[in-house]
């Protein structure tokens, strides 16, 4: 928790907007659970016209590129969390958002909390919501 709060401070992240955490799906051999690049940035795009948030793009090493492109969507909105981090620090970082979109079942399983708001998306639909 400690390096979540610490990340934060350093991004300057409010803790009082709603924060919506993001992963994408970590490599090739799930295709069928991978939005697309375009689909990432256009929902962006529309939650930073609709509210004051923090998106985050959540990820490991196959992301980078991709993270690297959303996060230029909006300098200090877009916050990407690097691809380097810990399985705990990892973990830490998802104790951060209020909502989580993932289409990973690992992400979403360790984001899983009764307080939060949790949707797992395949492709570009919803396709399941606790």
């Amino acid at each position: 928790m400690a390096f979540a709060h610490s990340f934060a401070q350093r991004h300057q992240i409010s803790t009082q907007a709603s924060i919506i955490g993001m992963i994408q799906v970590p490599d090739e051999r799930w295709q069928l659970k991978q939005w697309t690049l375009e689909g990432f940035e256009a929902l962006i795009r529309l939650l930073l016209e609709k509210g004051n948030r923090d998106d985050f793009a959540l990820c490991g090493p196959s992301e980078k590129e991709r993270n690297a492109h959303l996060s230029t969507l909006h300098a200090t909105r877009v916050v990407d969390t690097g691809t380097e981090n810990s399985l705990r620090q990892f973990f830490a970082l998802l104790t951060l958002s209020d909502v989580f979109l993932t289409g990973d079942t690992l992400a979403l399983h360790a984001a899983y909390s009764p307080c939060r708001k949790n949707y797992h998306a395949c492709r570009a639909n919803i396709c399941g919501r606790n």
